[in-house]
């Protein structure tokens, strides 16, 4: 996925150097919108390129995944043989159900741990509850 700009400064660029949620949000669906607009465009060329006429085998297709802002969680000093947590409140605020799952490949052998494994279509406005512990 290209990375739309604003004056040659990226999307999430810009939602890293604000702190102001609902500019964050913003951003975040501008990214979801950009997204949307290329799955479109894609699907669209896919098809022109398939004959009517053909008679392949479906075959499973990839979902593409759009990719959104990292946030950052601060866990301020953290004592060796301690446990530390903190939840952190995740929230639809689309406009369909939501589905994702945290990237935990990163986290092997870090210590760190996310109670979460995947949320499957997370209704419009709604809120959940993720525990993350040091």
């Amino acid at each position: 996925m290209s990375e739309k700009t604003v004056d040659n400064v990226s999307f999430r660029a810009l939602a890293d150097s604000v702190g102001d949620l609902g500019v964050q949000m913003e951003v975040e669906r501008l990214l979801v919108k950009q997204f949307a607009l290329e799955q479109q465009e894609l699907t669209r060329t896919t098809s022109l390129v398939q004959t009517s006429g053909s008679h392949r085998t479906a075959t499973k297709k990839q979902r593409s995944k759009a990719n959104l802002i990292s946030y950052f969680l601060n866990f301020g000093y953290v004592v060796y043989g301690t446990v530390r947590s903190h939840v952190v409140r995740v929230t639809n605020n689309g406009h369909f159900p939501a589905s994702f799952a945290p990237e935990k490949s990163f986290l092997s052998g870090s210590g760190f741990g996310v109670e979460l494994d995947r949320v499957r279509n997370l209704p419009v406005n709604q809120i959940m509850k993720v525990l993350n512990s040091w």
